[in-house]
């Protein structure tokens, strides 16, 4: 899981830079955009950049090795994978919705909390782990 954590982090930061270049280029810095929608690319480009600098730091830290922390931390590592996904997905639809419904945002912030709790959870178990 440590190798998909980093290479979903790796592409989200590209990710991040692609529709940086997309909103400037194509979208003209958003300069013609309506307030509400601007803030909406605005919001899921950061969002991006936020999910890809969790994976790669999740990826890179140290592992308990007890099999109930092994799959803890497998769960974690999927729950911030699957917020990656919803973050590119509400880059691409929310914009065109209307009365900043943010479905994919939500989804993709509920399973980035989720991946904290059970990091911070892990953590306070092994603490009381060692002797």
């Amino acid at each position: 899981m440590r190798r998909a954590q980093l290479a979903v982090g790796v592409a989200m930061v590209v990710a991040f830079l692609a529709s940086g270049a997309y909103m400037h280029l194509r979208l003209h810095h958003l300069h013609q955009t309506p307030d509400a929608q601007r803030m909406v690319y605005r919001a899921s480009h950061i969002n991006m950049l936020l999910i890809g600098a969790l994976n790669i730091a999740a990826s890179r830290r140290a592992r308990n090795a007890s099999r109930f922390a092994i799959a803890a931390d497998r769960l974690a590592a999927f729950l911030a994978i699957a917020a990656s996904a919803f973050f590119v997905a509400a880059f691409v639809r929310e914009p065109l919705y209307a009365h900043l419904y943010r479905p994919w945002t939500r989804a993709g912030v509920y399973f980035t909390f989720a991946a904290a709790i059970v990091d911070v959870a892990m953590s306070i178990a092994a603490g009381r782990e060692r002797p």
